[in-house]
C-alpha cells in the first residue's frame, strides 16, 4: 500500500473552501485536516450572530476531496443518494477539524466522517450509480 502525506498548508483561492493543513491518502483511504475559515461566504446568512457551516457544503466539500482518490473516472459523476447522515455537532468558523474518507469500490459509496479529539460532528454515506 502507498501512502502519500503532505503538511503544506494549501490555503483556499476564494471563500468557499477550507484551508487544508495536511492530507494522507493510502489506498481507498484518505484524511485531510481542515481549518475553517471565518471570512467563508457560507458564514455570512447561516446564520447571523451565530454562523455554522451547512450540512450541503460538508457534502460539497467531500465529493471535491474525494476527487484526490484512485477511483474510477466515472465514479463521482454518477452520484445517486446520501444515507446514513448525522450531524452530531456544529461546524464553526476557526476548528480545526478532519476528514476522513473511505471509498468501496464493491458498494459503489464513499463514507465521509468529520471529527476532531473531541468526537464527530458529521458522518454519512455518498452512494453512486
Amino acid at each position: 500500500m502507498i501512502a502519500t502525506s503532505t503538511n503544506t498548508k494549501k490555503r483556499p483561492d476564494n471563500r468557499t473552501d477550507p484551508i487544508i493543513s495536511w492530507q494522507c491518502i493510502a489506498g481507498d483511504e484518505a484524511r485531510f485536516s481542515l481549518q475553517i475559515p471565518g471570512n467563508l461566504i457560507y458564514f455570512e446568512d447561516h446564520f447571523p450572530n451565530h454562523p455554522i457551516l451547512p450540512g450541503v457544503v460538508q457534502t460539497k466539500w467531500v465529493m471535491d476531496l474525494a476527487r484526490q482518490l484512485p477511483l474510477p473516472e466515472s465514479f463521482l459523476e454518477h452520484f445517486s443518494t446520501v444515507t446514513k447522515l448525522k450531524f452530531m455537532r456544529l461546524i464553526t468558523p476557526g476548528k480545526q477539524i478532519t476528514l476522513q474518507l473511505r471509498v468501496s469500490s464493491s458498494n459503489k459509496s464513499l463514507s465521509f466522517r468529520f471529527f476532531d479529539d473531541k468526537g464527530d460532528y458529521s458522518s454519512g454515506q455518498l452512494n453512486f450509480k
